[in-house]
């Protein structure tokens, strides 16, 4: 019998957070709800959960039972993120030089910002929080759909009055396979992929350290009462915030009410002090559970919980509401 692999499976790619450390192995973690302490913990051990994108074979077609893992396996580290390795890596490297010699203007050619696009819809939705939501919304559509049939059976005949309420229940091991179905959906990513094409990107540069989480992509509004397109990366006046690496940090722009920085698009600018604690701290706010460091400095976090009470910050996560 063979050993079985991929036990452990990130949503947060080791290809991405290594590039958050010193040594290519391990970061200090600031966990929520842990009396603001901090661990130091190897990169293999945090951001993921045990068989998180395993399929049960109940669900599978006859001809894919026993490839439980290929969600794991053949889309993420086989295909996807090799590709996410080599761009990061190549943006560091730019902008590493660009620290030196200041000459860089053009990060990504068009090709590239293409494939990043599509990368990052990949990253936002093979996290928890978005099947999670998508995981809700279906058990709640199945509800409502059935107090629906209840109500047009009451109006044809009135015995099923006294008829007990349907009682659904939910297998749970069926949301990795719902999680698979979007994953494999082309027209999910292209979505999200072809809104971001179109944006303002700027890369911004600091020798200072830049923290990330366990949920990294931030999408931050700037207008209020706006409609929620693609997942929220149509948003009018929306920023999205993606740390890159230790020293780098990724926004990325509606065209329209950013269209004054038009022309830093594709471009590395300096990070100043102030911007880099409200980043760090953005961060912190949107987390799940965790920010991962490559030092043991959570200053900014641990004043900001002072200041709450001593209570940790946990966001509303969105969710999808059925009438």
């Amino acid at each position: 019998m063979e050993k079985e692999t991929h036990i452990y499976q990130h949503y947060i790619p080791e290809c991405y957070l290594k590039n958050f450390t010193i040594d290519d192995k391990g970061l200090f973690v600031y966990r929520k709800d842990n009396n603001s302490k901090v661990f130091p913990q190897s990169i293999s051990n945090i951001a993921g959960e045990k068989r998180f994108y395993d399929i049960d074979d109940k669900f599978l077609l006859e001809e894919f039972k026993g490839k439980n893992k290929f969600i794991e396996t053949e889309i993420f580290a086989n295909c996807f993120e090799p590709v996410l390795s080599n761009l990061l890596q190549k943006i560091g490297e730019l902008c590493h030089n660009w620290d030196k010699r200041n000459i860089y203007n053009n990060v990504l050619d068009d090709i590239e910002l293409d494939n990043f696009a599509e990368l990052i819809a990949i990253q936002y939705i093979r996290h928890p929080n978005f099947i999670e939501k998508y995981w809700q919304f279906h058990k709640e559509m199945y509800l409502k759909r059935t107090d629906i049939i209840r109500s047009f059976l009451l109006m044809a005949n009135s015995k099923f009055k006294n008829e007990n309420k349907l009682n659904l229940e939910f297998d749970e091991d069926y949301s990795s396979a719902l999680h698979s179905n979007f994953i494999l959906d082309n027209e999910w990513r292209y979505d999200i992929q072809n809104q971001l094409v179109k944006k303002i990107w700027i890369f911004y540069y600091t020798n200072n350290n830049v923290v990330t989480s366990d949920n990294p992509i931030l999408l931050k509004p700037h207008l209020n009462k706006q409609a929620s397109f693609f997942e929220g990366f149509g948003k009018k006046g929306v920023e999205i915030i993606f740390p890159i690496n230790k020293n780098l940090i990724l926004t990325i722009l509606d065209e329209e009410y950013f269209s004054e920085q038009k022309d830093l698009h594709n471009t590395i600018q300096f990070l100043n002090e102030k911007k880099l604690r409200e980043y760090n701290l953005h961060q912190y706010c949107f987390s799940n559970y965790e920010v991962y460091s490559a030092s043991n400095n959570f200053e900014i976090i641990k004043k900001f919980v002072e200041l709450n009470n001593g209570i940790d910050y946990f966001p509303i996560k969105p969710k999808i509401n059925v009438y």
